[in-house]
């Protein structure tokens, strides 16, 4: 029992400490559109035509290739969500393949192109029409802290750790402090799958359009999104806190000092 029961605390610890240093913060890349406008493009007389176009062609597939590169490391990512439904990882998936064909063959047209003013206007596009970083990449970042959350709360229920505590404070007499926080670390979860599921809601339908339309609107949605996460990241640190304390409460049930929950 006591194995067990060990295994199971580090189970916990694990998934908690994961979250801290895999997610240690929220930064996305550049979500507004760049100007076109190359050094020297204008009014330069020493940058010629055909150096223009090389220069924007240049640009052009950097820009692509890092958001195809994105594309297939989120889509490596979609089938292990656990917070999504089938039906949209499926949607997510096909929005994904959707994206790639387009960029692909956004490159090959941008690569052809000959004319500056075309070569511009398809340039511009590559962030207007995707906005991969400005929506795609910071949703499937929220859906990623999610799921890393949701496996910390879901093993204290799978491991039964909250009902070995509960066994393990009465056997000790149910001593008031250890059980107020037994109490407080319950609160704690339900408190943090509430944020996550807050955070989730407020992110999961934002689409480029969205972003086109109104940026300030989904720039403000994720943040709330991540407002949301850190408080459910505090509330499973004070979750770990109480779990802690009645573990070493337990240790010394015999000389036990006053524990409050923690706030």
């Amino acid at each position: 029992m006591k194995l067990k029961f060990q295994i199971s605390l580090q189970i916990i610890a694990i998934g908690f400490i994961s979250i801290f240093f895999v997610y240690p913060a929220f930064s996305y890349a550049q979500t507004t559109t760049p100007s076109t406008t190359i050094s020297g493009t204008n009014s330069s007389p020493r940058v010629n035509q055909s150096n223009k176009l090389s220069m924007l062609h240049t640009l052009c597939d950097t820009q692509i290739n890092n958001r195809l590169n994105s594309l297939n490391n989120i889509e490596s990512k979609i089938n292990n969500f656990k917070k999504l439904s089938n039906a949209q990882k499926a949607q997510y998936s096909t929005e994904i393949t959707s994206d790639i064909n387009a960029l692909t063959a956004l490159k090959s047209k941008c690569d052809s192109d000959t004319d500056i003013t075309t070569l511009r206007s398809d340039y511009r596009s590559i962030f207007t029409a995707y906005r991969i970083y400005a929506v795609f990449d910071r949703q499937i970042n929220r859906l990623a802290l999610s799921d890393k959350i949701s496996d910390v709360i879901n093993a204290f229920n799978s491991t039964n750790i909250i009902a070995k505590l509960q066994s393990r404070i009465v056997q000790a007499g149910n001593p008031s402090n250890l059980t107020a926080l037994l109490a407080d670390l319950q609160a704690k979860l339900q408190a943090a799958q509430s944020q996550v599921a807050l955070a989730q809601s407020q992110v999961i339908s934002l689409t480029p359009s969205d972003y086109n339309s109104n940026p300030n609107s989904v720039n403000v949605a994720f943040d709330s999104s991540r407002v949301n996460f850190q408080t459910a990241q505090a509330d499973l640190k004070a979750a770990m806190s109480d779990l802690l304390q009645i573990r070493q409460g337990l240790k010394t049930s015999t000389t036990l000092t006053t524990i409050s929950p923690t706030p």
